[in-house]
């Protein structure tokens, strides 16, 4: 962890380790996410850890990082986070930008932590089930 990371990248690793619930049950710290968020930035009424998480992840952490995000619509969705905020290239990423990516099926968001020569690496809700 770097001390001049921003407060939204540090509300993110305070919750590595959490993770889905098994079978049909849930996780209530990810519903109560949901609850705080509201249906108005989510975009549709959360109510199960089984429907993908990345968004409602960085809406959360961004959030408790002191973001406001009332201009923010369907937070829920990966792909909706590609239009919000302000484009950066690839050579300006810094800890804690947002990186939206393609993937069957859908998409990811995740919080850009660093790189290497062949991958970026990112912090993310939804990744194998947990933070």
């Amino acid at each position: 962890m770097n001390t001049k990371d921003p407060a939204w990248l540090l509300a993110a690793r305070a919750l590595l380790g959490t993770r889905e619930a098994a079978g049909i049950a849930n996780n209530a710290s990810i519903l109560g996410w949901a609850k705080t968020l509201g249906a108005k930035v989510l975009g549709m009424v959360y109510n199960a850890d089984s429907v993908p998480w990345c968004g409602l992840f960085v809406a959360h952490a961004l959030r408790d990082g002191g973001v406001d995000l009332s201009d923010m619509k369907v937070a829920v969705r990966a792909k909706a986070w590609a239009t919000w905020g302000a484009a950066l290239a690839a050579d300006r990423l810094a800890p804690g930008a947002i990186l939206v990516f393609d993937r069957e099926g859908g998409g990811h968001v995740a919080f850009y932590v660093g790189e290497d020569a062949s991958h970026y690496h990112v912090l993310g809700g939804n990744q194998g089930d947990c933070v």
